[in-house]
């Protein structure tokens, strides 16, 4: 079920059209509508029919739903809360550049943003301030859980992650989890991985809080699977 909301939508709009460079002028003129109309619609004074609609995210390389919200992704109302207190967390993990084909410690930001039934959650480059991925958060009391997805018609290839979060052990703001993700080839991989609720810099301590323990190692040979460990809080103690 879609939820329209005027306000909403043309904040969106707005910010879809800035994120392409385009002006309300560029945009009008490839959806054939005046400026008036599409500053109109940014405001949520007008309302677009669902042809228009259709115009405007073929010309910005969007889909509607990126648009208009829908709650088919939330299971219910409880599930749509933020636990943390915070409209803002910091990711530690080690991973690949892609540019550079390399390991690399790798630090990113996840904003959270409260809708009306559901958390919505984009991933967020530290020092650029792009947006990767954007998604989504259902949680309880122990874990989050975070699904994120890039996917748009001007992606070069289909990212979904998944990241879940250990609340329980919450730390000084601090939490182990688990990220995975695939590779370049989709090829998944799982790792480990840290939010904090601070920015900190991505010291030695936090790299050895990520490395896979001897454990974890025994028990994967044992039984083919890798139940990391989010749950140490004696890794947090020096």
């Amino acid at each position: 079920m879609a939820n329209f909301n005027n306000k909403e939508f043309g904040e969106k709009l707005k910010k879809a059209r800035k994120d392409l460079g385009y002006t309300q002028e560029n945009l009008a003129y490839d959806v054939d509508l005046s400026t008036t109309t599409i500053s109109r619609f940014e405001s949520g004074e007008l309302i677009p029919n669902i042809e228009q609609v259709c115009k405007i995210c073929n010309a910005l390389g969007i889909y509607i739903t990126d648009l208009i919200n829908t709650s088919n992704k939330v299971v219910n109302k409880e599930n749509s809360k933020n636990p943390f207190n915070t409209n803002k967390l910091y990711l530690y993990y080690n991973g690949v550049l892609p540019a550079k084909n390399k390991q690399a410690k790798l630090k990113f930001r996840l904003d959270f943003i409260e809708k009306p039934d559901m958390i919505e959650v984009n991933f967020v480059d530290y020092k650029t301030e792009k947006i990767y991925m954007t998604g989504y958060m259902l949680s309880d009391t122990n874990v989050a859980i975070l699904v994120l997805e890039n996917y748009k018609p001007s992606s070069p290839r289909l990212e979904v992650t998944k990241i879940v979060i250990n609340i329980s052990n919450n730390i000084n703001g601090i939490m182990l989890g688990a990220l995975s993700a695939t590779n370049g080839q989709y090829v998944p991989n799982e790792r480990k991985c840290i939010v904090s609720k601070k920015d900190l810099e991505f010291n030695e301590e936090i790299d050895n809080m990520l490395k896979v323990s001897d454990e974890e190692l025994q028990e994967l040979k044992e039984i083919n699977a890798w139940y990391m460990k989010i749950d140490n809080v004696d890794d947090y103690e020096s």
